[in-house]
């Protein structure tokens, strides 16, 4: 979901939706898929999008580091203040998810 912080899209099955003709952009893309196993850590570097599915009952932790930059600084308190109140818009225009990719 596109100016998101985090997603209300409903991601079960998203590969069968992917059509490269209505997102040319698509052909592009690259995706990593990997499974954690416990103790693992995987660093996502910022700015990247990703999508998590648990496998089964668990924990996970995220942290996160301020950036040392006053722009960095900037961004991330723009993504606080400015998306998440897209964020919230969009979850109470659509309060049980959706397809986004399907939109038309």
């Amino acid at each position: 979901m596109p100016m998101t912080v985090e997603s209300a899209a409903n991601f079960v099955g998203w590969s069968d939706q992917l059509d490269e003709n209505r997102f040319p952009a698509l052909k592009y893309a690259r995706a990593y898929t990997t499974v954690l196993e416990h103790g693992d850590t995987m660093f996502m570097p910022g700015g990247y999008w990703h999508h998590m599915e648990y496998l089964e009952g668990g924990f996970a932790m995220s942290l996160r580091a301020l950036d040392q930059s006053l722009s960095g600084k900037l961004n991330g308190l723009y993504h606080i203040a400015g998306l998440r109140s897209v964020n919230n818009l969009l979850i109470k225009m659509a309060p049980n998810g959706g397809t986004i990719i399907n939109a038309k």
